[in-house]
């Protein structure tokens, strides 16, 4: 990571908004729009098992990981 600060930042300002995320992963059956699932090896929000578990929760949703890039290489592969 280039500058460790901003993700300590970042887990401050979660942990100080009192941001919480829900689990819809049952509600992921119903959405039928195309999804594109990726994650970043050096990805460090989003846990491996979270992409995963969109994976098995979408009915047709193609999965496709990224290599040494981060979430931010996701704008990217907006087209596909």
């Amino acid at each position: 990571m280039a500058n460790p600060q901003h993700l300590e930042n970042f887990l401050k300002s979660v942990d100080l908004s009192k941001f919480q995320m829900g689990d819809f992963t049952a509600n992921l059956p119903d959405i039928k729009t195309p999804t594109l699932i990726t994650w970043g090896r050096d990805d460090r929000f989003v846990p491996i098992d979270w992409s995963l578990k969109l994976l098995n929760g979408f009915t047709c949703a193609p999965y496709s990981p990224i290599c040494h890039k981060t979430r931010s290489t996701q704008s990217t592969r907006a087209s596909e």
